[in-house]
């Protein structure tokens, strides 16, 4: 094996599949540490897409299991709709802006939480490999 892994898009069931895997796997943990968490999905979401299952998957556990494991107490929710236009300019460089077409959307997953959130210059860094805040940052 050298490595590489070919993630591959297809079909898929947005809150069946993929939404409620990952957050069931993040259940258990916040269960132990009497965190409440809640999913809110928005009315317009689609129930089928065309993506990487693994890749969105892994993304919400990363982002939704960050906040679990790093709270002691107080609440997390998760909240997945669809992203706005007018919002995919949020926190990108410049070169990055996605651009809407016909029959694609962007979906936006947002994790909230009663922890001490991030310094806005750290946001540009939050999906940046290997990069982590210092610890005490608001």
């Amino acid at each position: 094996m050298d490595g590489i892994r070919k993630w591959c898009d297809h079909e898929l069931e947005l809150v069946e599949v993929v939404v409620d895997q990952a957050i069931d796997l993040i259940k258990p943990i916040a269960s132990v540490k009497k965190l409440s968490l809640t999913l809110i999905l928005a009315p317009d979401l689609p129930v089928y897409a065309v993506g990487n299952e693994k890749r969105l998957i892994q993304t919400i556990l990363n982002i939704a299991g960050n906040a679990v494991k790093f709270r002691k107490k107080g609440y997390i929710s998760v909240v997945v709709s669809i992203a706005k236009p007018e919002s995919l300019r949020d926190c990108r460089p410049t070169e990055c802006y996605p651009v809407s077409s016909e029959g694609y959307f962007f979906l936006r997953v947002q994790v909230k939480d009663t922890g001490c959130g991030i310094n806005p210059h750290n946001i540009p860094l939050i999906f940046t490999k290997f990069a982590q805040p210092r610890s005490g940052s608001n």
